[in-house]
């Protein structure tokens, strides 16, 4: 089972991690912040865990294994990345750093998985890919979401352009990477950022040339 390899090799994991980290010349983020990648690691071999438990196997059985055992992601994994991201901005942190962390683990994985020769069923993969694709998702979201209130010009939408921006071409980043799926979560955050960058668009276009806003 994958939450047991997960388990027996937690701290290679986060070793491999903190190496990945420190190629890239960024501080060892693992070992200082509260809600990073060790809390995300403890909630996904808990899921997994969970997902073996008689009840859990049953519903897929009722389903008749059309779909993944993993319907919904736990509250608490999204809900911790956003901490997470929040807290790196904080600490004056780059947002690539945010969704480099989480690849770091899903390269760790896949490379001890290999070395080991550790099989992962589809079923296992996919609540893995669902829990990093939620927890990047919302790590990203939190970061962006900490930046402090615009202070240059009162109702000026640059500082929520840029914003919208960073995070669309973060979570295309991500999506590029291969890492998460195309119909989850970072998807759906970055489908949201170009949505908010094009109204944001129609605001400031309207404010430009308001006789031509009202003709309409």
């Amino acid at each position: 089972m994958l939450y047991d390899f997960l388990r027996a090799n937690r701290l290679e994991l986060l070793t491999r991690c903190r190496a990945k980290a420190a190629r890239r010349s960024l501080p060892d983020l693992p070992a200082v912040t509260e809600y990073g990648v060790p809390q995300f690691l403890a909630q996904l071999i808990e899921t997994l865990r969970e997902e073996q438990t008689p009840e859990a196997l049953a519903r897929h059985r009722a389903a008749g294994y059309r779909q993944p055992s993993l319907s919904l992601v736990p509250p608490n994994i999204p809900g911790t990345a956003a901490k997470h991201g929040l807290e790196m901005r904080r600490q004056g942190l780059p947002i690539d750093q945010v969704v480099h962390n989480y690849g770091d683990l899903c390269q760790a994985l896949t490379e001890l998985a290999l070395e080991m020769d550790e099989p992962i069923s589809v079923d296992e993969f996919h609540t893995f890919n669902r829990c990093l694709d939620d927890a990047i998702a919302d790590a990203v979201t939190g970061y962006e979401h900490g930046k402090p209130a615009p202070s240059r010009i009162p109702d000026s939408p640059v500082d929520d352009m840029h914003r919208l921006v960073e995070t669309a071409i973060r979570s295309f980043e991500v999506i590029r990477s291969g890492d998460v799926a195309l119909k989850g979560a970072t998807s759906a955050l970055h489908e949201r950022s170009l949505i908010g960058l094009r109204d944001l668009l129609v605001v400031v276009q309207a404010r430009s040339h308001p006789d031509s806003a009202e003709m309409k």
